[in-house]
C-alpha cells in the first residue's frame, strides 16, 4: 500500500461519503488517480465495504425498551421449573 492509498483510507475512514473529486482536492492529487486507486483497494479487498454509524438514541420511536429484574425461590420438588408454569 502507498502514500496515497493510505492518506485516502484514512479520509474515507472518517466520512465514507466522500468522492473521488473532495478527496482529490484535500490530498493535491488528480481526481482520476484517487478514483483508480480506490477502485484498486476495492478489489484487492482492501476497502470491504462502506457503511454508516448510526446513533439510533437520538432517533424518536414508539418503542419502549424495559429492565425488569424479578427474584425468585425454586419450589421444593419442582425448582424453578415450577415457578416458570
Amino acid at each position: 500500500m502507498n502514500k496515497l492509498e493510505r492518506d485516502i483510507l484514512d479520509i474515507l475512514s472518517d466520512d465514507c461519503r466522500m468522492d473521488a473529486a473532495q478527496i482529490a482536492v484535500m490530498l493535491g492529487a488528480d481526481e482520476a488517480e484517487v478514483r483508480n486507486a480506490v477502485r484498486n483497494m476495492e478489489s484487492r479487498g482492501t476497502i470491504v465495504k462502506y457503511t454508516a454509524i448510526a446513533n439510533l438514541d437520538e432517533e424518536e420511536d414508539e418503542c419502549v425498551e424495559a429492565l425488569i429484574e424479578v427474584k425468585i425461590a425454586p419450589r421444593s420438588g419442582s425448582g424453578f421449573d415450577g415457578v416458570a408454569e
